[in-house]
């Protein structure tokens, strides 16, 4: 029997995994709500995107916020997904978060990414129990 439970929360952004931080207290939410279907407001919402640098409250300069086209649960996994088309998000990408109906930020990620009007980005977000 294992002492600890670990949760990994990851971004993947075209194939390419990013770290991510979040808070104790954000998961324990974000595990219930994700998990039971709740329909809570702390339930994560949307993908934002800034080009500042991230904080446990909030982004830096939030600039572009999509809400989550498809979600799935698994037996220990949980994951949310978006698409940045052509001409959505166009700018030199710093930051990105998920947030819930209130904005509260509930996880993020420092990333460098240049996005303009050529480029479609495929973002996934996996939170998992280890």
């Amino acid at each position: 029997m294992k002492d600890d439970i670990k949760i990994k929360g990851e971004y993947t952004i075209n194939g390419i995994k990013q770290h991510n931080n979040v808070g104790s207290i954000v998961i324990t939410n974000l595990l219930n709500n994700w998990l039971y279907d709740t329909g809570d407001d702390n339930s994560a919402v949307a993908f934002v995107f800034g080009n500042g640098t991230p904080s446990d409250s909030g982004l830096g300069n939030q600039l572009f916020s999509k809400v989550i086209t498809s979600r799935t649960k698994g037996n220990i996994s949980l994951q949310a997904r978006i698409q940045l088309n052509k001409d959505e998000c166009n700018f030199d990408i710093k930051e990105i978060g998920i947030i819930d109906s209130s904005n509260r930020l509930l996880s993020y990620a420092i990333v460098d990414i240049s996005k303009n009007d050529t480029l479609i980005l495929n973002i996934t977000y996996t939170l998992k129990v280890e």
